[in-house]
């Protein structure tokens, strides 16, 4: 009987360790199929980001990687639905250059594989020379390195990710990283006077936890302007803002906020152009 218990016990052990209790192999699944999850949208963003008219696709535009232990986050600047946005406050290049540490939308794209209607798009196009493109990005990445301040004490860039939370939730990650992908691929070809900067990457592919963009810092945005248009212009209309010069003052107020409106017009009308 004991041999028998024993012989029952090892074959139970087996079967066990074959397939593994109903919890850990459901939870293997699970991983499997968020797996599956993001190759299907990462499959997506590629597929739409070669039916696009708004790149070159004989061009490469190519951005500095940096690693996350590169860059000291400072205060939290916003956050939004699935993405949070830092000021950088220091950065420290650790890495020498190598061709891993500069990012093309193109690239990651596999544009050099695609037939498109003109023909096939071959990567020896390129006229600079390889070693001389890997050369001027790690010049800009230590440009962005050395000049992470403005005025001497403002943080000039800032560094947006997919936020914690969003993080541990695979749908809420898989769509925030669709997100982030696409972001990346506008901002990697728009180039406007009005219109923020992306200004290089995090390492890694775009839909790894970890993949992060380093843009131009913004010290203001509309809604809070124009909150504070709203509020001079009431205190220039009551009766001690008038007799300090409160019409002089909303007339400037006036000048600035046509100039904001212009500059919007602006961006508008070079997002128009693309077409």
């Amino acid at each position: 009987k004991i041999r028998h218990k024993n012989l029952i016990m090892a074959t139970s052990l087996v079967i066990a360790e074959a397939h593994g209790p109903p919890d850990q192999k459901k939870a293997k699944c699970q991983t499997y199929d968020e797996i599956t999850n993001i190759e299907l949208a990462r499959a997506r963003v590629k597929k739409a980001f070669l039916r696009s008219n708004l790149l070159d696709l004989n061009k490469e535009i190519q951005f500095p990687r940096f690693d996350q232990s590169e860059i000291k986050i400072g205060n939290m600047l916003g956050q939004g639905s699935f993405g949070t946005v830092c000021e950088i406050a220091e950065i420290k290049i650790e890495k020498e250059r190598s061709p891993n540490d500069t990012f093309s939308f193109r690239s990651w794209a596999g544009v050099d594989d695609f037939d498109s209607q003109n023909g096939k798009i071959e990567s020896g196009e390129i006229d600079d020379d390889e070693e001389e493109y890997y050369e001027l990005q790690f010049q800009d990445k230590r440009f962005i390195a050395d000049n992470y301040k403005r005025n001497g004490d403002t943080a000039r860039y800032a560094i947006k990710s997919i936020s914690p939370d969003v993080k541990k939730n695979p749908k809420k990650f898989r769509i925030a990283a669709m997100d982030m992908a696409v972001e990346t691929y506008f901002l990697s070809v728009l180039n406007h006077k009005n219109i923020i900067k992306m200004r290089g990457v995090g390492q890694g592919d775009m839909f790894d936890e970890n993949y992060f963009l380093i843009l131009d810092r913004l010290y203001d945005i509309l809604t809070n302007k124009i909150d504070a248009w709203k509020s001079s212009s009431k205190k220039h209309d009551t009766f001690f803002g008038k007799i300090r010069n409160g019409k002089t003052k909303k007339l400037k107020l006036f000048i600035e906020r046509l100039g904001v409106a212009m500059s919007l017009a602006e961006a508008l009308m070079y997002l128009h152009s693309l077409k």
